[in-house]
């Protein structure tokens, strides 16, 4: 059976979940409204910020509402499996850069331009997540001595 302390925190996951998506969502709803340009993209970008930030904010919340083996099994979970997905993802990154897809099915374009897309499309996560591990390790270090 579940306790109260547990049910608080899948509780503030839900409320992040359930705040995100009608956030994430919300725009790709009613973009059509919106005139093209820079006031479509500010609204679907704007939304997307709102949605990220209630979705860390209630993270947040029930992260520091868990026990301490809870977080560290969290922490855990996340480095660990988030490098095991990232390695695993690098063979198929390979496969398909190298015009993988193209080669099982000769209908799909190929060029530079695609491959390019691939590239940054691929790069992007992994480049942010470094990113964010160097930041909060140096904010770590410089902020626990």
């Amino acid at each position: 059976m579940i306790d109260r302390h547990d049910l608080r925190v899948w509780g503030y996951a839900g409320i992040a979940l359930a705040g995100t998506l009608p956030l994430w969502v919300a725009p790709m709803l009613f973009i059509r409204q919106v005139p093209d340009g820079g006031p479509r993209i500010l609204t679907a970008t704007g939304c997307c910020i709102a949605a990220v930030v209630w979705g860390f904010a209630f993270a947040t919340l029930g992260f520091r509402r868990a026990d301490e083996y809870t977080r560290e099994r969290s922490k855990i979970a996340w480095y660990w499996g988030g490098l095991l997905g990232i390695a695993a993802t690098a063979p198929v990154y390979v496969f398909i850069a190298m015009g993988g897809l193209h080669w099982l099915d000769p209908a799909r374009p190929i060029g530079p331009a695609y491959f390019r897309a691939f590239v940054t499309g691929y790069s992007l996560p992994i480049l942010a997540q470094l990113l964010g591990f160097f930041g909060v390790y140096a904010w770590w270090k410089a902020t626990k001595r």
